[in-house]
């Protein structure tokens, strides 16, 4: 692939389907160049004719629209946390064709044969384009290395190197929640994606880290931790435990109400405003395990965000609240591969010559 086709690949990912014309006009590149690569990117089957645009008033012949072929290649995403896993399984256009989920606990020496049985189990070697992996914690995009994931115990641990080694593929590696942001990436060029982790124990402090995606990239830092909130940022989420006291006693609890977490709800309130005055994104997106909370809780955080960006001039951030849990978190970081393979020339050859 050479780089102009590259880039019209990309035009169409970011675009959508799109005749030759508005191609060219997009590249700045003339229509015998486009042609020529066009006829080539469909004789490699990575683009296809998804439909004609009807012929002008004069009549003439009509323009065929191209699309990215859905059928070429797959990318996997595994999202992983300590008590479950999920995965999804998306094609060249960023879309679900296949996915799982499961509640099970997950220690740290057992990680790499979770991974590689499910990137077994979900796609064979010709179908695959990449896969992704995601989960708590700060990492090394590049490298493929945990820097430090309090959750599974893990500090300077090089998971792309020794899933190599188990399964002679390359991952690409991200923290859950710039993988769960890049998820809602083709909805806005700015968003927060807020993924709240809520402990086995309630007497301790909710978890919380904020997936930036800026300016069409995912957003990580200098040291590759942007978004890390400090230990205790967030209270508990409940003050009188002795009604629920465990993540398990939580969701059988059909009662919880929206008075018993009201503390919890106002320092969060306060945080996500706090970062929304700061970075003005288009979007801000609530989930992780706010899908154990109940109904009228959503509403409550969507309300009050509403209620406080109306004091900030000129305010069109959108609030949404994502209830998919853990699955945003695999399709994000599926649909994280793509966006990488589109967006860089460098890394779409490296993968290209790999297969």
């Amino acid at each position: 692939m050479n780089l102009t086709q590259h880039k019209m690949i990309r035009f169409l990912w970011n675009n959508g389907d799109s005749p030759a014309k508005e191609i060219g006009k997009g590249l700045k590149v003339d229509a015998s160049t486009i042609s020529r690569n066009l006829r080539n990117l469909v004789k490699e089957e990575f683009v296809v004719v998804t439909g004609e645009l009807d012929a002008g008033p004069y009549g003439g012949r009509k323009a065929k629209v191209y699309g990215l072929n859905p059928g070429k290649y797959a990318v996997l995403g595994i999202g992983l946390e300590q008590s479950e896993v999920a995965v999804a399984k998306l094609n060249l256009r960023g879309e679900v064709i296949e996915k799982g989920h499961w509640v099970r606990e997950i220690r740290k020496d057992e990680i790499v044969d979770v991974i590689a049985k499910l990137s077994k189990e979900y796609g064979n070697d010709e179908e695959l384009l990449g896969i992704g992996v995601a989960m708590p914690g700060i990492m090394d995009v590049d490298l493929g290395v945990i820097i430090y994931s309090a959750a599974f115990e893990l500090r300077d641990y090089d998971l792309k190197e020794r899933l190599r080694e188990r399964t002679g593929k390359d991952f690409f590696l991200m923290n859950d929640a710039n993988a769960a942001a890049a998820a809602f990436s083709h909805r806005w060029r700015n968003l927060e994606y807020f993924l709240i982790s809520i402990p086995y124990n309630l007497d301790r402090s909710v978890g919380m880290g904020v997936g930036l995606w800026l300016e069409g990239k995912s957003y990580l830092g200098s040291s590759m931790s942007a978004g890390e909130f400090r230990v205790g940022a967030l209270p508990p989420l409940v003050s009188e435990t002795d009604k629920v006291r465990t993540l398990k006693e939580l969701k059988k609890y059909d009662s919880l109400r929206l008075e018993d977490i009201k503390e919890f709800l106002k320092r969060l309130v306060e945080l996500i405003e706090d970062t929304i005055y700061m970075l003005d994104p288009d979007g801000v997106v609530i989930g992780g395990d706010v899908n154990l909370l109940p109904r009228e809780v959503h509403d409550y955080l969507r309300s009050e965000l509403e209620k406080g960006l109306m004091e900030k001039p000129r305010s069109f951030t959108e609030i949404i609240i994502d209830e998919e849990g853990l699955e945003t978190v695999a399709i994000g970081v599926a649909k994280a591969f793509l966006n990488c393979f589109f967006n860089n020339y460098d890394f779409a050859i490296e993968i290209l010559k790999g297969r």
